[in-house]
């Protein structure tokens, strides 16, 4: 157990990978168009992450997806993204501590801050990537404290509020 002390740490973003994306045709699922999207459209999050003690790295590994409630209560896939974005952590030692060669501990006031950025990065990321396509229009709302700390608690997270209620 950690002492209870605040943890100062620092880091940077080394790299994000693109792992998969993919794009799903509306038309196929029937779709004609977006009426009455805020009832439909939502959010599936989650996450996993890795740790590298030599290279000081962490590593989350995200998923994002769009879902779509057809009328039959079926939910499609719009658009599936998994990515990855590796943190280097300059006092890795300090706030990573190793259980096991397989297991580590990463405190609970790290994670969510490493979890925003790459959201956040994502989120960006996405933007670029539908641009040109059916989704364009389509923005990830942006994640508060309080989705983080739920996505902290449960790994993976379905946002299922109306998206006008999201962009709060």
């Amino acid at each position: 157990m950690r002492e209870n002390k605040k943890i100062q740490f620092s880091f940077r973003i080394s790299q994000v990978t693109d792992i998969e994306f993919h794009i799903f045709n509306m038309f196929s699922y029937g779709i004609q168009d977006f009426e009455n999207l805020d009832d439909k459209l939502f959010f599936n999050y989650g996450w996993q992450i890795e740790a590298n003690k030599e290279a000081k790295e962490v590593v989350l590994i995200m998923s994002i997806f769009f879902m779509y409630k057809l009328d039959s209560d079926k939910n499609v896939p719009l658009v599936n993204y998994y990515y990855s974005t590796h943190f280097l952590i300059n006092n890795f030692e300090e706030v990573i501590k190793t259980i096991t060669p397989e297991s580590f501990d990463i405190p609970d006031e790290i994670l969510p801050t490493l979890l925003s950025v790459s959201i956040s990065t994502g989120r960006g990321m996405l933007i670029e990537k539908l641009s040109k396509s059916f989704y364009r229009d389509i923005i990830l709302p942006i994640a508060t404290p309080e989705f983080i700390q739920q996505l902290v608690k449960n790994g993976r997270v379905n946002k299922t509020q109306p998206i006008k209620e999201t962009k709060k």
